[in-house]
């Protein structure tokens, strides 16, 4: 068995575990795949704390499939703003590495209690957005695709699907697809709801989550394109509201995190010895 110290988050309860013992990129992803079996650590995603390139940086962040992640980013700064011990009520600018995204990024937080941060970060603008006619499994309809670095999120109108079971349509629709991460997200565009489920290709995961900054940042960037409007929107999602801002050239996160615990958890011999 191997020890590995983890800090447990949750950003929008989108239940995020930051591993910070070094781990070679090779084995990430399974790694990631073990602690999210672990009914004891109970996470929808994995992120690993390496040491930045840019001196500017204050770290890299670098999840378990090499996407961008919103949520994990806004986790990571208010992680290094709660070691600090920042007061109640300031705020910062952190500067982060984050894969996906090509330039070093800032993330505001500002802290609202000891373990509650509100956080601010600029996802990177999506590649491209467009329709596109998928079919699976009798649905046969147009999809929003909204392409972004490491992940893209395929948008649907939830009262479309009718009896074809999401897991399937994203599994066969991943494949088509360069990405690592893809992400089907259910959406009630009249309410401003998602319902989002991510597949992440190394891990073979598929994970309903409860709070995506990615999808909702998806949501946003494609309301703008839609509209040829900025928009500013409060994205509702089973674990809460995360707003959006998006125009044509910027799209942008803001949402609460959470740092629920920290520790350690084990990871079976086997990985150590299949990583050699």
């Amino acid at each position: 068995m191997e020890r590995l110290k983890i800090v447990k988050l949750s950003p929008t309860e989108n239940m995020t575990v930051l591993v910070e013992t070094p781990v070679p990129r090779a084995r990430h992803a399974e790694i990631a795949a073990e602690l999210m079996a672990c009914g004891g650590v109970n996470c929808e995603q994995v992120g690993y704390i390496e040491p930045a390139q840019d001196r500017a940086a204050r770290a890299r962040l670098q999840m378990m499939g090499g996407e961008f992640c919103g949520n994990a980013a806004m986790s990571l700064a208010a992680l290094l703003g709660f070691r600090e011990g920042m007061p109640d009520g300031t705020e910062t600018d952190v500067p982060l590495e984050v894969s996906g995204a090509e330039n070093t990024l800032f993330c505001h937080i500002r802290r609202i209690s000891e373990c509650e941060y509100e956080g601010a970060v600029a996802m990177p603008r999506p590649l491209s957005i467009e329709r596109r006619v998928l079919s699976c499994e009798g649905f046969s309809g147009a999809v929003i695709c909204v392409r972004m670095d490491g992940i893209t999120h395929l948008l649907l109108e939830a009262s479309r699907l009718k009896e074809a079971d999401p897991g399937v349509l994203l599994r066969r629709w991943a494949a088509l697809f360069e990405e690592e991460a893809v992400g089907l997200v259910l959406c009630d565009f009249a309410r401003n709801e998602i319902r989002p489920l991510v597949y992440v290709k190394p891990t073979g995961s598929a994970v309903w989550e409860r709070g995506c900054g990615s999808g909702s940042a998806a949501y946003g960037a494609a309301a703008a394109w839609m509209t040829g409007k900025a928009v500013e929107i409060p994205v509702r999602q089973p674990g809460g509201v995360i707003t959006v801002k998006a125009d044509a050239e910027r799209v942008e996160i803001r949402g609460r995190v959470k740092i629920v615990m920290q520790g350690e958890a084990w990871v079976s011999s086997a990985l150590s010895e299949s990583a050699e």
